[in-house]
């Protein structure tokens, strides 16, 4: 029993058996590098990045701590500063407790000298509006 007689040609050129050519593409610029990409993903060493992740995650804890030693109205922008950077990158979960004790400690300062920023004065109210 022959089923291919049984099935319809898709296309004419195909019905006649006429090969079309196939169009020529210029070549990519970025040749394989994506391709060499996916097999350099393989080899990540995911312990390194890990190591790597709590080192700086350290080191950011260290910057909370020296904020909090001298304090003054240049330490607490700074202080603001780097939460409003830790929020705006998505790290702050990271930080939950650091950033909870710095806004409790911007709440109670007073700011002489340093109100007269607005931005300064905008960003303590948004980042107390927000830790509420």
């Amino acid at each position: 029993m022959n089923t291919s007689s049984s099935i319809p040609p898709t296309n004419k050129n195909e019905a006649q058996g006429i090969a079309r050519p196939l169009a020529n593409y210029h070549p990519t610029v970025w040749g394989e590098f994506f391709i060499h990409l996916l097999a350099s993903e393989n080899q990540i060493d995911h312990a390194q990045v890990q190591q790597r992740v709590e080192m700086l995650k350290e080191e950011v804890r260290t910057m909370f701590s020296m904020s909090s030693t001298a304090y003054d109205g240049r330490r607490v922008e700074e202080e603001m500063n780097l939460v409003d950077a830790l929020q705006r990158l998505g790290l702050a979960y990271h930080f939950e407790e650091e950033i909870s004790e710095d806004l409790a400690r911007i709440h109670g300062s007073q700011m002489m000298g340093v109100s007269e920023n607005l931005h300064v004065v905008s960003l303590r109210f948004r980042l107390l509006r927000q830790g509420a």
